[in-house]
């Protein structure tokens, strides 16, 4: 089957293009400057949710499945924007406690209020019922693909990241 009208997974692509650009275009606008990434916000809400937790560089390169020097560059960056802290543990010159300052505590919060009002544009376009179907669809699809994926990939099943955000 061609892609287009009809094709689930073209519909689902260009569902998921249609809020990436739309995500995009908001969260740009949360930034001084527009230069932060998805990644960068991703890395904030990580930091976010862990405030009473000592969290290191290995910490977000685990949880994210990125690179050290990746972690590193973006660390760097968000470090000279004034979004994060990076302070040296007693003991170990090498371990760097990362922490969000305030205005990265505040852009948090207004990235999740932007969060906030696009699921409820979403939502208020379908009926509770249609999005309680939605779910039950996407579940059994994302399971479907879940297997095929294992057949191929075995591998891709245990590599700690979670699929349903």
């Amino acid at each position: 089957m061609r892609p287009g009208k009809g094709n689930i997974v073209f519909e689902m692509k260009t569902l998921d293009g249609l809020m990436r650009r739309y995500g995009d275009a908001t969260f740009r606008k949360l930034d001084d400057d527009g230069q932060l990434t998805r990644m960068h916000h991703w890395i904030i809400g990580y930091l976010y949710d862990r405030q009473d937790q000592d969290v290191f560089q290995r910490d977000i390169e685990s949880a994210f499945k990125i690179s050290r020097s990746t972690t590193s560059s973006m660390l760097s960056l968000m470090e000279k924007k004034g979004l994060v802290n990076r302070t040296g543990v007693p003991g170990d010159a090498r371990l760097k406690k990362i922490t969000l300052t305030e205005r990265a505590k505040e852009l948090h919060v207004r990235h999740v209020s932007k969060m906030q009002e696009m699921d409820e544009a979403i939502n208020s376009a379908i009926t509770p019922e249609e999005k309680a179907e939605l779910i039950r669809i996407l579940d059994k699809l994302r399971e479907a693909v879940r297997e095929r994926l294992a057949g191929v990939d075995p591998q891709a099943e245990n590599d700690g990241r979670n699929d349903r955000a």
